[in-house]
């Protein structure tokens, strides 16, 4: 029993198979509650909840220009190619 639990504590910290956003996270919160330790400023304890939200937030801006940029491209590929667009359609 001793040994299967020591067996998935190192499966649970394999750094190798974690997701990127889960090791930044990680990492805010050590550099976080490093920083409050060091400097004894108990303020920077809700440092890691602040990168957390501004990290999550350039995730969706991310996300979403990606979206922009490819509809952007299909519109673009649309008119090269003569295709007639749904708008287009409508005032025949």
């Amino acid at each position: 029993m001793m040994s299967k639990l020591l067996y998935f504590i190192k499966w649970l910290l394999n750094w190798n198979k974690w997701y990127p956003f889960q090791r930044r996270y990680v990492i805010y919160f050590f550099v976080s509650i490093s920083l409050a330790f060091i400097f004894s400023i108990e303020e920077l304890l809700f440092l890691p909840a602040l990168l957390v939200f501004l990290d999550f937030s350039f995730e969706i801006l991310r996300d979403k220009w990606k979206q922009f940029n490819q509809e952007q491209e299909d519109m673009l590929k649309e008119i090269g190619t003569g295709k007639k667009g749904y708008r287009s359609m409508l005032k025949e």
